[in-house]
């Protein structure tokens, strides 16, 4: 299952799949190989997490990235159906493309980092992806889109 992710792209790396201006983006932000750390990417109104001892612990476990790793291509293998939880707008595309490949989806009016702020509510749409007829684990309970 994807939440609120891109899609796997066997044999093509992040920088093969993603737009030339986010690509130069992310370059010109390493320093010494390295990304800062996620949020730093961003202005600091697209973090949507209220301000507390969860935001400071999220923020505190966000590691720096080698811009290397977005170079690497992904592995080959069988594009196996799957689910797709679609939580912010910024993700329409991959929910699109999700359902193109007959995969489940689900369009949750949330934000992307609904996972910290809306737990409960996202682990209930996980568990009723996997008990969808014909997902991956199978047959607990129908999900309805």
């Amino acid at each position: 299952m994807y939440v609120d992710a891109l899609p796997p792209h066997p044999g093509h790396s992040w920088f093969d799949t993603a737009p030339p201006e986010v690509q130069a983006r992310l370059r010109a932000l390493a320093v010494d190989g390295l990304l800062p750390p996620w949020h730093e990417w961003f202005p600091p109104d697209v973090l949507d997490l209220p301000d507390g001892p969860e935001k400071a612990r999220f923020l505190a476990e966000i590691p720096r990235v080698p811009l290397a790793y977005f170079g690497e291509p992904a592995p080959d293998g069988a594009d196996v159906p799957s689910g797709y939880l679609q939580l912010s707008d910024a993700y329409r595309a991959a929910a699109d493309e999700a359902e193109r490949r007959g995969w489940w989806v689900h369009r949750e009016n949330a934000h992307h980092l609904a996972m910290l702020t809306q737990p409960s509510r996202v682990a209930d749409l996980i568990t009723r992806f996997a008990g969808a007829p014909g997902s991956w684990c199978g047959g607990i309970a129908p999900f309805r889109r």
